[in-house]
């Protein structure tokens, strides 16, 4: 592994930085001019170079192994956003060096600088390499720039969170989950793995002091945490021997979803029977538990679940609707389960919510396939939820 390091500037550095600021292809892609005279590039080293070396605007050398590589430039020109620029000599380029060090610097920016939100960095659009690297790493591109290049943003508190939790030594993995959608709502979802499960409780103590509050715990092990500027993160906390039970189960006896069925790919043995519509119906009665907690997010994963795993096969067995794939449908009509499909593409409002719950309702109401269980389900539901 490279030995990275951002070292103050000192004058020693002159023969070599002037040999990185003259290079054509390097400046290329940075914001400063090429220093071809070497007065100019003296005012800029002695002026800049070797002065600014202090947070709000800094400049450090880059070592690997101990030789010099480039630059790193970092300033703040607005509150609790910290602006980073850096560049290679041509001879490093292109063997995964700039991934490390870019790498190295979100680091040094999460541990050191407790007080920024926003790390925000301006790419030339030709900088193709560096680009890869700020969307791979979560980078998110907010606008274009003058001179043909891209500001990215990154939000501090996301690396801070992934930073401490590869620190922990309890922690085995982090798994990040994602959004369906990314709406005002939305949160950052990740599954966090433990070797042993008597430590997931000294965890979310740890958690608290270093400043990741628990703001709600809506089932064991299952938290949202929010950090220091608002951010929320929506974590399951599960024993790594789960994951090795559950890559291992070899049948299924029931599965009122099917979602973890063919998830896992395995054969669903016929001691439970489970038809279509009482899917249909498990997955409405979480629909209603949901949004009487305005679990709004749960609710569009919930109906996303009930179309693809229930909806769809549903009408393809009925003949309702010819499917080739979950994307390509052709309905035959345009009541029914054409209503219900249509239902559950919701956006997370609550009355557009309750107007979808509505119409999902009285297509499971007007299916001839209801047993006498599900019928006593249907009358609780009415019993109990006055606006439907």
């Amino acid at each position: 592994m490279d030995d990275i390091i951002f070292a103050i500037p000192n004058k020693s550095d002159f023969e070599e930085v002037r040999q990185y600021s003259s290079s054509d292809m390097v400046t290329k892609y940075l914001t400063w001019e090429n220093y071809k005279s070497i007065e100019d590039f003296r005012k800029f080293f002695e002026n800049s170079y070797l002065k600014k070396v202090v947070f709000p605007n800094l400049f450090r050398k880059i070592l690997v192994n101990g030789n010099f590589v480039g630059t790193l430039h970092m300033l703040t020109r607005e509150e609790g956003v910290i602006q980073i620029g850096f560049g290679l000599l041509p001879q490093f380029w292109g063997h995964g060096i700039g991934k490390s060090i870019f790498n190295k610097i979100c680091e040094f920016i999460s541990e050191t600088y407790s007080s920024i939100e926003i790390i925000r960095a301006d790419v030339n659009v030709n900088n193709i390499a560096m680009i890869k690297i700020l969307e791979s790493y979560g980078f998110v591109k907010m606008r274009g720039l003058d001179g043909g290049r891209f500001s990215y943003e990154y939000k501090a508190d996301i690396l801070r969170f992934k930073c401490l939790l590869f620190s922990n030594n309890d922690v085995e993995g982090l798994f990040e989950v994602g959004n369906l959608q990314q709406t005002p709502l939305s949160d950052f979802d990740y599954i966090i793995s433990f070797y042993e499960e008597s430590r997931i409780n000294n965890f979310v103590k740890e958690m608290d002091n270093i400043g990741f509050l628990v703001i709600d715990n809506p089932a064991p092990y299952h938290y949202f945490f929010e950090s220091r500027f608002g951010e929320i993160f929506d974590v399951y906390l599960i024993a790594s021997s789960f994951f090795h039970a559950i890559l291992n189960v070899q049948n299924t006896i029931f599965d009122k979803s099917g979602f973890l069925s063919s998830k896992l790919n395995v054969k669903e043995k016929q001691y439970f029977s489970v038809c279509y519509e009482e899917k249909y119906l498990y997955f409405l009665i979480k629909i209603f538990d949901k949004f009487s907690k305005n679990k709004f997010i749960q609710i569009e994963r919930i109906m996303e679940s009930l179309r693809d795993s229930v909806i769809i096969p549903l009408a393809r067995e009925t003949g309702e609707a010819a499917v080739d794939d979950i994307t390509s449908i052709h309905w035959k009509n345009e009541d029914n389960l054409y209503l219900a499909y249509k239902a559950t593409f919701v956006e997370l409002e609550a009355e557009k919510i309750k107007n979808s719950i509505k119409i999902l309702f009285n297509v499971i109401c007007a299916r001839d396939a209801m047993n006498p269980k599900m019928k006593i389900q249907i009358e609780k539901i009415k019993k109990n939820v006055k606006w439907i």
